[in-house]
């Protein structure tokens, strides 16, 4: 609808149009239809701004990209004479090296477990993930997939089934009893259930698990929080790496880091990540850098990832 209207009385060709990540909810061939219209709009005079980190749909429609790194313009380039890698390399400032893929142990323990799992949007759901490995849920919009995460987590309530995490049933419902088992969730929307934007980064780092943090009588350690703190900045690379500002003050993508190294901190049994990227630092190869350095060290530390994206590329 957001973009009907936003299409709708084009009746002068030195109008502007600025689109800003309008194919997040959109798929095939519904993509396709919204590139026709755009294209019809730029071919009778009018300028179009598309801002996108899905880098493929950018060189596919785009006359010319204008790159962003940390506030600044880095590059101004007609898309003829670019690449895919290329445009990575201007986005993160460098060539990216390829991810290794480790082997998974076909004798790993089943750390997630979950059967006949049912809701307003599921049906009978039944999976298992082991120990290091990383598993891709995928299905068109309304298959139930945007609900399989949150309702595992106990975030929305599932009518029937049971989940289990390290051989541990969990309640229905109860997101504490989740954490407290060992799994960690990565909402899709992050500003509504992953964090908590008017707290710093530092109190939206250390918030899920401050035990470790205090001294007797229950004190906090301010100084051991700090530290704890700049060592997961520096994991994620947050930039910049200020802990005492406002998580709702950083772009999306670096609100999305903190939102990560807060569950990665308390080192987790099952990392569930829900359409984690969408509004990552970049798309393709690089898009998922910090993301999937936490999922690979996760993963050589025997946690099990589940991920869900609203893309196929991500999740292979």
């Amino acid at each position: 609808m957001a973009i009907a209207r936003a299409l709708d009385g084009w009746t002068r060709p030195d109008n502007v149009l600025v689109l800003d990540e309008p194919t997040t909810a959109l798929h095939g061939d519904e993509v396709q239809v919204l590139f026709e219209a755009i294209r019809r709009i730029a071919s009778a005079g009018a300028g179009v701004v598309f801002i996108s980190h899905r880098l493929d749909e950018v060189l596919a429609l785009a006359d010319r990209v204008v790159v962003l790194r940390d506030g600044l313009v880095v590059a101004d380039e007609p898309t003829a004479g670019l690449d895919h890698d290329q445009l990575v390399a201007l986005i993160v400032g460098g060539a990216v090296a390829e991810l290794t893929v480790l082997a998974q142990d076909s004798a790993a323990e089943a750390v997630l477990s979950v059967t006949g799992l049912c809701g307003p949007e599921l049906k009978d759901v039944s999976l298992s993930l082991q120990a290091g490995e990383i598993v891709g849920v995928g299905g068109i919009l309304g298959s139930g997939r945007e609900q399989l995460a949150a309702t595992l987590f106990g975030a929305q309530q599932r009518s029937a089934g049971r989940v289990e995490v390290a051989g541990a049933e969990l309640v229905p419902g109860d997101t504490v009893a989740a954490i407290d088992a060992g799994m960690a969730f990565l909402p899709a929307d992050r500003r509504r259930g992953g964090a908590v934007m008017e707290l710093n980064v530092r109190e939206n780092l250390t918030l899920p698990l401050l035990a470790p943090l205090r001294r007797r009588f229950g004190r906090l350690d301010n100084k051991a929080e700090r530290a704890d703190t700049r060592y997961w900045m520096h994991t994620v690379g947050l930039n910049p790496p200020n802990s005492e500002q406002p998580l709702k003050l950083f772009s999306g993508g670096n609100q999305q880091q903190v939102v990560l190294a807060k569950w990665l901190r308390v080192r987790p049994r099952v990392l569930v990540l829900d359409g984690s990227h969408p509004r990552g630092r970049c798309g393709g190869k690089s898009s998922h850098l910090r993301a999937d350095h936490g999922r690979s060290t996760q993963r050589r530390r025997g946690v099990a990832v589940l991920l869900r994206h609203q893309r196929t590329s991500p999740a292979v």
